[in-house]
């Protein structure tokens, strides 16, 4: 404010104004020492007095500001040779008002899942995109593994894209090697259906979400292909004594095949897409 000042008034008009900046801080409850030794020490910085004192090191911080403790930190600033400057505390409205969207919680990225079947066997994975993106993929390689056994047992099968290459033999094996919900479902002779994913634990960290996973594999009964991540065994006791990873979903809600068959088209749940993704 004391640069647009200078910059743009007159030189008669100058003190006026300096004068409104002065008023305008000590209305809003700044204190007027602190606000008499800024305006000083800018108007003899534009002035060019101070150029020789002018601390070499470009070292600028901004912390919030407080009475009392502000005016100190400014005063040793200037002995140590670093430019400080003083934001605004929180007020009510900053902390009750939001702007931003919110995801639905099934559509944020990253966490560790639980796949339950109805005949209570548990899959757990982690994922770094949302959940429902990943039970989409469970799904899908459900459904290529069920086409693909049609078209073995000389079924019409009408899928929308290019028609399949793959012989349904392969086609069935690689759906299975991708999936362990999928080589489960097909074991225990269950439908998409039956099928229900939910959040065990919120994670954006690829690294520290492979170890949670694993954790989470060790301390309960699940269809997982491997134990996932190499976890030290020093571990395995002191999260047990807690009880803090059975698979408890930390949130309520839960996705069905039929809430994720909303949202896709007919195309998207019932063809054999050309790739066939990996899953943990």
């Amino acid at each position: 404010m004391v640069d647009r000042a200078h910059r743009l008034c007159d030189p008669q008009f100058l003190p006026a104004e300096l004068g409104h900046i002065k008023r305008t801080f000590l209305y809003n409850g700044f204190p007027g020492k602190l606000v008499n030794s800024c305006i000083t020490r800018r108007m003899r910085h534009l002035h060019g007095e101070t150029a020789a004192r002018e601390p070499t090191q470009d070292i600028r911080i901004t912390v919030p500001y407080y009475q009392g403790l502000s005016e100190k930190i400014q005063t040793i600033s200037r002995d140590l040779g670093f430019t400080v400057s003083f934001s605004r505390s929180a007020n009510l409205g900053s902390m009750l008002r939001s702007d931003k969207l919110k995801a639905p919680p099934d559509q944020r990225p990253g966490a560790v899942y639980q796949i339950t079947c109805t005949c209570g066997a548990l899959y757990i994975g982690e994922t770094g995109n949302s959940v429902s993106h990943r039970f989409t993929e469970h799904l899908r390689s459900l459904t290529r593994y069920r086409n693909a056994e049609a078209r073995h047992m000389g079924l019409d099968v009408r899928t929308r894209g290019r028609p399949q290459t793959l012989e349904p033999t392969s086609a069935m094996q690689k759906a299975l090697d991708s999936s362990a919900v999928t080589e489960h479902a097909v074991a225990c002779q269950k439908t998409a259906t039956d099928l229900s994913i939910s959040v065990l634990h919120r994670e954006l960290q690829y690294k520290r979400r492979e170890i949670i996973e694993a954790l989470y594999i060790r301390h309960n009964r699940t269809i997982n292909k491997d134990a996932g991540h190499t976890v030290s065994e020093a571990w395995v006791p002191l999260t047990a004594a807690h009880m803090c990873l059975h698979a408890n979903p930390t949130e309520k809600h839960h996705l069905t095949a039929a809430s994720i068959a909303d949202r896709l088209s007919p195309d998207d749940y019932t063809r054999e897409p050309t790739g066939h993704p990996q899953f943990p």
